[in-house]
């Protein structure tokens, strides 16, 4: 073994602790970030119910206008 791949080694052994919990917490945020997508489409979903109720019942506003900054 070449003693860039010891001090690699040694570096990644002394460090696997740690890098466990990166890869945990990468893990997470990915799982996080993917609830939050499907959520957004949810309510994606409901805003585009709510705008065909609206135009069922006569409203001609535009409804880009109403939405918050």
């Amino acid at each position: 073994m070449t003693d860039p791949e010891r001090r690699h080694r040694f570096r990644t052994e002394s460090y696997d602790k740690t890098i466990t919990a990166l890869l945990t917490k990468r893990s997470n945020l990915f799982g996080e970030a993917s609830k939050l997508q499907d959520r957004i489409a949810e309510i994606k979903n409901d805003v585009s119910a709510l705008d065909q109720v609206l135009g069922s019942l006569g409203y001609e506003g535009d409804l880009d206008a109403a939405m918050p900054c």
